[in-house]
């Protein structure tokens, strides 16, 4: 059963970060920055928000 979670939730991260680092891309792109903060941004918040789901789910009640 936790290989199942696991995998699921690695799956999760892997598609999230794809999906933010195009996001952070169009963005900067759209934006014409010479310096891509969007494509560091996008993808750092995604990971606050996956540890804080793992955090959540991982911990006893």
């Amino acid at each position: 059963m936790d290989l199942k979670r696991y995998t699921g939730m690695a799956t999760y991260l892997i598609t999230a970060l794809c999906v933010a680092f195009y996001i952070g891309f169009k963005i900067d792109f759209w934006l014409k920055l010479k310096y891509p903060i969007f494509v560091i941004l996008v993808p750092l918040l995604i990971l606050m928000v996956f540890f804080y789901r793992v955090f959540k789910d991982t911990s006893t009640k």
